[in-house]
């Protein structure tokens, strides 16, 4: 075990490796760029693919799992950063905070800024909704029914059964049955009510 001081912040740490020169991942990072003398210009090109098929630059650099879906990440000023939205950044000027940035192509991989645009979280769900991309009907992982048993219950509505009777029947709660009589749930379908 080897007792170290931070290149970086002058941290003290402990450390089985010998030659570590940061007491954490992002000094680690920082010095790299340090003695490398590699700019974030560089880094980012390094890590972007300007597509045959189509304007996307797709990202090859490394990619998030927090976010469920395929977005690059970036270390920029010695934190992670989204790579859409550092390109959105460096092409565009700073992000008001609360912003996201939001892609007209739907390719998440793709930082070529003239497919972003920045967006509230609302702007962000409607922009989905709109071109379909959003959880709805049996895509929602806790979803109980399908779309044929909900078609079931509006025929069962229609018939003259009580919420209470279908929500038995199909193992959920009467307020479920009144959400899909009402078009709150299942609105993507069409109503034959």
């Amino acid at each position: 075990m080897y007792k170290k001081k931070c290149e970086r912040c002058g941290n003290v740490f402990h450390t089985n490796a010998k030659n570590q020169k940061g007491c954490s991942r992002s000094c680690g990072v920082a010095i790299y760029y340090k003695n490398n003398r590699e700019s974030i210009e560089e880094y980012f090109w390094k890590r972007v693919e300007l597509s045959k098929n189509s304007d996307c630059w797709m990202w090859t650099g490394a990619f998030s799992n927090e976010t469920g879906k395929s977005y690059g990440m970036i270390n920029y000023k010695w934190k992670r950063m989204l790579a859409n939205r550092f390109s959105y950044e460096y092409f565009n000027g700073e992000i008001s905070k609360g912003l996201f940035v939001c892609h007209k192509c739907d390719n998440p991989p793709c930082v070529n800024p003239n497919h972003l645009f920045l967006g509230t979280p609302i702007d962000n769900i409607m922009d989905a909704v709109k071109k379909k991309r959003h959880s709805h009907g049996e895509r929602v992982n806790t979803c109980k029914l399908t779309e044929r048993q909900v078609y079931e219950i509006m025929l069962l509505i229609k018939g003259g059964f009580t919420f209470n009777k279908i929500g038995k029947i199909y193992g959920v709660q009467p307020t479920t049955i009144g959400w899909i009589n009402n078009g709150g749930s299942w609105k993507h379908l069409e109503r034959i009510i």
